[in-house]
């Protein structure tokens, strides 16, 4: 498919394009998928394609066969020298990502914390006061967050102004293409891209003298980590699946400045040495979906920590959102109808706006207005300088069902091996790191674990706590820590191995996420008072579509906290969510029940039908899990169109090449022809 088949220039007339999807999909994220911007480069010239890279934005600026584009291009100068000189930095900072990558508010907020732009104020915490400068880039519409809020991007064409300004205002400095050796790269933050070709040359070249972090997308090399890194505070590796074991040696040796240390998804990492306890300023350590199983006991020494993330808990309850929010967005922007309508304010995550770039009148921030429909979409900017873009008429493409084989290393039995549940084995001792507010996953079944639960409610500052190896031996330890009168949770994340829920769990009242996973048969009527609960995830096992009541009639302070909802099915069953037998599930606008994900374990024979009302039509994510020798099917003439807001279909364990089919064809048929997920067997 090229761009001459679906982007028509202002006059309506169609352009001709020799691209092809890649180069459509670069184009698309450099002009922030806005169309205005492609027409102009299409009708120009597509030769310009061939020197993307090389100062993109300088030639929008300052070729006259883009004059189409200055009162745009001016407007835009004049709404970012509105921004208060407080959010500027923050602003620079974020083209250390690449355009439309997704970006982890979690991950944003730490580095933010490390790098020192945002501090311990009164009244007002380091953590408080990021959130609220992240919150001003969504209002600006700089940064689009998600439906979760778990997930946000920076919107392409943005990114490439931020790049484009003076180096004396810009401290980030990328890597890409090819460059040659040059004394004059500098800069406090460091972006090597996947573009760019490993030359270790021009590498060795750059002055790292004021260097403060360092981020790496693409392929990893070991001469990225200098002896000349002395002052760096932050190091981004996530995702780096070449990382070795050696490497973190040398890491831990050589960057005794650390705050924050991602080593996320860096599969080939299979333990953390000693050194760590070198890295005394340490506050940031993110190890999750490595082969780590167990931390060192000279973690104890880093005083400063307040963010422990590890386990291998890759499964829907990590995933599911995050998939649905980043992947399908992206695999959807270049196809929404409402792109289409040039006359219409309200397109895909774009906004109203009060005065448009033509008219040469840019308004301040905080006059451009958000309209109330475009906040139902998932991937939305808050307000509007990109809203005006989206009225050139873009044709529409047609719809087609996206399919995607998605795989995680290794074999499932080599990863059932290696992490039974998920979880790190923590050394004693842990408990003393007084600072500590998030920390996860902790296996509490294993060695350390009954310490750490008695030592809990020491632990005052903690915030964050996800646990698994829950089983009657250690639940009332857990129970004792959480009722503990200085436990003051916000988070809360427990596995179960067996049901031992009841009525001794009793959370703080601050609790404003719980998620419980594993064999739960009923709810106790204690979470009923957790008044401040903003968001729920709970597994169900139920031998009959009746027993849905011991977890959800009567049971939550308000309906509308349910997020993610798993029904693990034993036995074989038919259920028919026929609302008349959960009429507290239908749709109320004063307590509105839209929880996100649906996960439907299959363990035999499993039929379901789905009903055009309720709670159905607000799953964005379905997941089906079928165990060896099970049976899926969905049943009724609707098929899966009750789930009207579905966005990603998850096919996950041992299915056959008729269920396969099977639900191939469910996504055929539903309306919005969601992306379906296939897990290789």
């Amino acid at each position: 498919m090229s761009l001459g088949d679906n982007i028509n220039d202002p006059n309506g007339k169609e352009l001709a394009s020799p691209m092809g999807n890649e180069d459509l999909a670069k184009l698309v994220a450099k002009c922030g998928g806005l169309p205005k911007v492609v027409s102009a480069i299409g009708k120009v010239s597509w030769s310009f394609l061939e020197h993307m890279n090389d100062e993109f934005m300088v030639k929008l600026e300052t070729d006259p066969q883009f004059h189409t584009l200055s009162g745009l291009l001016s407007w835009m100068h004049s709404y970012f020298d509105a921004c208060s000189d407080s959010i500027k930095p923050c602003i620079f900072y974020i083209s250390v990502f690449p355009a439309s990558s997704k970006i982890r508010r979690g991950r944003l907020v730490r580095r933010w914390i490390a790098e020192g732009y945002s501090r311990n104020a009164p009244g007002c915490t380091a953590r408080e006061n990021v959130q609220k400068r992240l919150a001003d880039l969504v209002e600006l519409s700089i940064i689009q967050q998600a439906t979760s809020k778990v997930i946000c991007q920076v919107n392409g064409f943005f990114r490439e102004y931020i790049i484009s300004r003076p180096m004396e205002d810009n401290l980030v400095f990328a890597l890409d293409g090819r460059c040659s050796p040059n004394t004059q790269h500098t800069g406090q933050h460091l972006t090597i891209m996947a573009d760019w070709h490993r030359d270790q040359n021009v590498f060795e070249s750059i002055n790292f003298a004021r260097m403060r972090s360092l981020t790496v997308f693409g392929t990893w090399c070991s001469f990225f980590i200098s002896d000349k890194m002395k002052r760096l505070r932050v190091l981004d590796l996530e995702d780096m699946m070449a990382v070795t074991n050696d490497d973190i040696e040398k890491i831990f040796v050589k960057l005794l400045s650390l705050k924050f240390i991602s080593l996320r998804g860096c599969r080939k990492i299979s333990r953390l040495p000693d050194t760590l306890g070198g890295l005394r300023h340490l506050q940031t350590i993110d190890v999750r979906l490595t082969s780590i199983s167990m931390l060192p006991s000279a973690i104890i020494k880093l005083h400063k920590l307040q963010y422990i993330r590890a386990g291998t808990d890759q499964d829907w309850t990590s995933a599911s959102l995050e998939d649905c929010d980043g992947v399908t967005s992206q695999l959807r922007a270049a196809t929404s109808p409402e792109l289409e309508d040039g006359d219409s304010n309200i397109s895909v995550g774009q906004p109203t706006v009060q005065t448009s770039p033509e008219n040469g009148s840019a308004e301040s921030p905080a006059q451009v207005t958000t309209s109330p429909e475009a906040k139902s979409f998932p991937m939305q900017p808050k307000v509007g300088w990109v809203s005006k873009l989206s009225r050139t008429s873009v044709s529409r493409l047609p719809k087609f069902p996206l399919v995607a084989t998605w795989s995680l290393c290794g074999s499932e039995g080599e990863r059932e091996a290696k992490h039974q549940n998920g979880g790190v084995d923590l050394p004693v001792g842990i408990e003393n790191l007084a600072a500590l507010h998030t920390v996860g996953v902790v296996n509490v079944n294993a060695s350390g674990g009954e310490a750490f639960l008695k030592q809990l409610a020491s632990l005052t500052q903690l915030l964050k706590l996800r646990v698994c190896g829950i089983n009657k031996k250690n639940w009332q330890l857990l129970c004792g820590a959480l009722s503990n009168e200085n436990c003051h949770l916000e988070s809360l994340s427990v596995r179960f191995d067996e049901d031992c829920l009841d009525g001794s769990f009793m959370p703080p009242k601050t609790l404003k996420s719980l998620k419980l996973y594993g064999p739960i048969k009923k709810l106790p009527d204690t979470i009923k008072v957790l008044v401040n609960l903003k968001k729920l995830d709970i597994e169900m096992t139920i031998t009959r579509l009746e027993d849905m009541h011991f977890f959800l009639k009567d049971k939550l302070p308000r309906l509308g906290i349910l997020n993610r909802l798993c029904i693990k099915v034993q036995g074989d069953q038919k259920l028919d969510f026929d609302l008349s037998e959960f009429p507290y599930l239908v749709f109320n606008k004063d307590n509105p029940c839209r929880p996100r994900v649906l996960k439907m374990d299959c363990s035999s024979k499993l039929e379901v039908k789905f009903v055009c009302h309720g709670i159905f039509g607000s799953f964005e994510v379905l997941i089906i899990q079928c165990s060896k020798g099970s049976f899926f099917r969905v049943l009724g003439i609707h098929g899966l169109n009750p789930l009207f807001a579905l966005k990603t279909l998850w096919l996950k364990g041992s299915y056959s090449e008729e269920q396969r089919q099977h639900v191939k064809e469910l996504v055929d048929r539903h309306y919005e022809k969601p992306v379906l997920k296939l897990e290789p067997l």
